[in-house]
């Protein structure tokens, strides 16, 4: 198998053109030569002409669970069941990623790993959302477990197609229908299941992988209450850089293959949403953005630590 069989999928509800823009104009421009998987559910007729034209293959769901972000898996790793001839496979979001370049060649060129993840660089010991999610799966030891561990993004998952197929199910059959849960169960999958710990690598900031920049962006946010959780980002001491649009590793000429959370803090969104244009007509539509989480008290002073404020009593969703 070549290039030809690898795979990129992402999941989307309720999204016009503008929130899949970046995402599908990026992907088409990065010189990815295998298939562009989209399952969609009550997309506009703009964004699923758009979508044709560039050659994504769209596959219409029936949402039947309250979170996407965890149906999301049973939808992939199904498919990939099916699937006679794929090689590599990637599922990352789709709102807040670009595809940068070929992510194809990076994965060739690692043929020792089943499976990559994606670190946000930061700590466990370092957030506070994340160390609930685990315990609210695995329990207080399982946090402890995790404390010292780079926190991985659910929202990009990659690797060789088998090994992914069997991560995703494994993440949906262990999750309920609950926000937190995917990424919770991922982390430790990836640490402690005899299946994946020793066949799955999380790639350093200057490999030009994955950049899951949020925290790093949020760090930078003056005012910002979550500003100090941010400062501790692993990114600090070599921080990305984004000349025209492009994110790069610090000192490097080659970008990243994939940026997510590129939104975080709104420093970098205008100038890559501004990168990333159409190079085929298409009609204007507004943007119609998911309702933002609601804050429900605060902003909230950090205790000495700063890692005790509960997300879930500030905010009305995750």
């Amino acid at each position: 198998m070549d290039r030809t069989n690898d795979v990129i999928v992402g999941t989307a509800t309720n999204y016009s053109w503008p929130q899949f823009k970046n995402y599908a104009v990026s992907l088409s421009e990065s010189g990815f030569s295998g298939r562009k998987v989209l399952f969609v559910n009550n997309i506009s007729s703009i964004a699923r002409s758009t979508l044709t034209k560039l050659g994504f293959e769209l596959i219409d769901y029936e949402k039947k669970e309250l979170n996407t972000v965890i149906q999301r898996f049973k939808l992939f790793s199904d498919w990939l069941e099916a699937q006679s001839a794929v090689r590599y496979a990637i599922h990352c979001d789709v709102k807040d990623v670009v595809i940068q370049r070929d992510p194809s060649v990076w994965m060739e060129q690692n043929p020792d790993d089943k499976v990559w993840g994606a670190s946000e660089f930061i700590l466990y010991r370092d957030e506070f959302a994340n160390p609930q999610w685990v315990e609210k799966v695995y329990g207080v030891s399982g946090r402890q477990l995790l404390a010292n561990e780079e926190i991985l993004c659910a929202g990009t998952v990659a690797g060789e197609a088998d090994a992914v197929k069997r991560l995703t199910r494994k993440m949906y059959q262990k999750s309920i229908d609950r926000f937190g849960d995917d990424q919770a169960i991922l982390n430790m999958l990836l640490r402690t299941d005899p299946e994946f710990k020793n066949v799955s690598r999380v790639p350093k900031w200057d490999e030009g992988f994955i950049l899951t920049a949020g925290w790093w962006l949020i760090g930078d946010v003056v005012g910002n209450p979550d500003r100090p959780i941010g400062q501790r980002s692993l990114l600090r001491n070599n921080p990305p850089e984004l000349r025209n649009g492009v994110a790069y590793p610090h000192g490097q000429s080659e970008p990243y293959c994939i940026v997510h959370q590129y939104e975080r803090g709104n420093a970098w969104a205008p100038k890559i949403t501004e990168h990333w244009q159409p190079t085929i007509k298409v009609e204007d539509e507004p943007y119609m953005p998911a309702p933002k989480p609601i804050r429900m008290t605060g902003p909230t002073k950090y205790a000495a630590d700063g890692l005790t404020i509960d997300w879930f009593d500030q905010w009305a969703r995750g």
